[in-house]
């Protein structure tokens, strides 16, 4: 009966793979369809579905921690031309390159915010027991950050790749099978208009192709989350992804030390000017006064905030790297799942069996019929 109803166009020779998930073509859908009630093989495919969802959880983790970790470094440049732009303005003598900065600030001589005197912060040449002996580098970071922008490009792909094959779309045969019904319809009308033959092809609300496109997509819906499963083992197993946060990570770290100390410089620069302002004499305008204040609270309100950026990405890494390990975790042949995983692989066999035996009896009250 059913393989006189079914069209050729539904008929691959897939077969069912061993210890993995079904595909067939619809000729063999009877044939088969008992099988999808073996525990062991929907069990299988609830792990496949565990590891899709593991995978596209570390995409999405990736993403996150690639920018952050991108928009990061553009905070450290940031502060460090901020910084360097500070330190020019206060002393003429910082130069525009590097400068030789002094030990012991002459604050003494800083008497004057608008006109600061030249030589009491930096030294254009080095100055034995004067000035530290090694120039202060004012050039922007520029190429020096490039090997950290290398990192998070190779982190944000690994991210990019799985998420590429989680939101992959699958084979579709049983849009296949509709778009040559459709065909094969528009074919028989033209026949039957000229022979008035009873038509041989079932039309598209008939019981029977509905309940044999449900079972055939839930079929194939397992077949494709399988193959997932099976890209994202040979993707992951080719991706150093754990080498490549932990390296990420200390260079991170590495950043927010020139970070921190740049804008400790900014806020140092800022209580001068502010204690300058106040031993003024005669005194600086209102204006100028309440400008020098604001940049002082402003320094002092930015040293807290921005000391809380590399905690919260440091944080997000250590999630990701952890997502990733419990991806490869699962992706191995037999996969050591906590109790939480084991009850959730339970709940979607179970789910799975239901859907099944709903399909089968679908299809089969639909051939009764």
């Amino acid at each position: 009966m059913v393989d006189g109803f079914l069209p050729d166009v539904l008929a691959p020779t897939r077969r069912i793979q061993r210890g993995g998930c079904i595909a067939v073509g619809a000729r063999s859908l009877l044939r088969i369809a008992v099988v999808v009630f073996a525990a062991g093989t929907l069990g299988s495919c609830g792990l496949n579905q565990i590891r899709v969802g593991y995978a596209g959880d570390v995409a999405a983790k990736g993403k996150v921690a690639a920018a952050a970790s991108r928009d990061f470094l553009v905070t450290v440049d940031q502060t460090r031309v901020a910084a360097n732009l500070d330190l020019i303005a206060m002393d003429p003598a910082c130069a525009p390159l590097q400068t030789y900065v002094r030990r012991q600030p002459d604050l003494q001589a800083f008497k004057d915010p608008a006109n600061p005197p030249k030589g009491w912060l930096c030294a254009t040449a080095a100055v034995k027991d004067v000035t530290y002996d090694q120039p202060f580098s004012l050039a922007p970071l520029g190429g020096d950050l490039e090997p950290t922008f290398v990192l998070i490009d190779a982190l944000g792909a690994y991210a990019s790749g799985l998420a590429a094959i989680v939101d992959e779309k699958g084979d579709d045969p049983v849009g296949d099978l509709t778009d040559a019904l459709a065909l094969v319809r528009s074919a028989e009308g033209l026949l039957d208009s000229l022979s008035g033959a009873a038509p041989i092809v079932p039309a598209a609300d008939d019981k029977r192709l509905t309940a044999i496109q449900g079972f055939a997509q839930f079929l194939v819906d397992l077949q494709n989350e399988k193959t997932k499963a099976d890209r994202i083992r040979k993707y992951v197993a080719s991706q150093g992804s754990a080498d490549t946060i932990r390296a990420l990570r200390d260079h991170l770290s590495a950043w927010e030390l020139s970070r921190r100390s740049d804008e400790n410089l900014r806020f140092v620069l800022a209580a001068v000017l502010i204690k300058g302002a106040q031993a003024a004499d005669p005194p600086l305008p209102a204006d100028r006064r309440r400008g020098i204040a604001k940049n002082y609270y402003d320094r002092a309100a930015a040293r807290v905030s921005s000391a809380k950026l590399k905690p919260a990405i440091d944080a997000v890494l250590v999630e990701l790297g952890a997502a990733d390990d419990d991806l490869r975790r699962v992706l191995r042949d037999k996969p050591n799942l906590t109790a939480a995983e084991r009850a959730r692989l339970a709940e979607i066999t179970r789910e799975r069996i239901g859907k099944a035996f709903d399909l089968l009896t679908a299809l089969v009250t639909s051939f009764k019929a």
